[in-house]
């Protein structure tokens, strides 16, 4: 006996019958009554899982860090931006980059991107020093580098200390 309740739009029960299973060569797709389609853990990836969030409730406030609020379809929108922006640095799918910040909506949004183009985002602390933030960014060798501005500063003692082609920045 195991339910499963996703945002009061999808119940999933072993019990009751609220779902169907189809088998259609050697992957299994479940459906909801209404026939469309449940994304199980195995086959959804990030954005998929927010855009059908985004799909079912586009209005609602995704964010809210007391100083903006931010709904569903705003938040995919401003994702989707910032993606097409990596994308036209170069960067591809599975490659690496670091964003230096403060805690903000910007951080959901640089994630989100990252989700969406298949990029690994390595958030780094903004309180970090010189020596670990360069440990850290050797360690992730990243194609890029995304600063808030106001942090632009915290990352000069490293282009000086690196050859200009170990840390990209942006």
């Amino acid at each position: 006996d195991c339910e499963l309740s996703l945002g009061g739009k999808q119940r999933l029960s072993t019990t009751n019958g609220l779902y169907d299973t189809m088998t259609s060569g050697s992957r299994e797709t479940v459906e909801n009554v209404d026939g469309s389609p449940v994304l199980r853990a195995g086959q959804a990836g990030i954005w998929g899982l927010f855009e059908s969030r985004v799909d079912d409730a586009p209005n609602a406030v995704a964010l809210d860090d007391g100083t903006e609020r931010v709904t569903y379809a705003d938040l995919a929108a401003r994702a989707s931006r910032l993606a097409g922006c990596l994308t036209a640095f170069g960067l591809r799918r599975g490659d690496r980059f670091v964003w230096l910040s403060r805690n903000s909506n910007d951080c959901i949004i640089v994630e989100l991107a990252a989700a969406r183009c298949g990029l690994i985002c390595a958030a780094l602390n903004w309180r970090l020093g010189d020596r670990e933030l360069a440990h850290c960014i050797t360690l992730v060798s990243p194609k890029l580098v995304l600063v808030q501005p106001e942090l632009r500063d915290s990352l000069r003692p490293l282009e000086t200390a690196h050859a200009p082609a170990s840390l990209p920045s942006t």
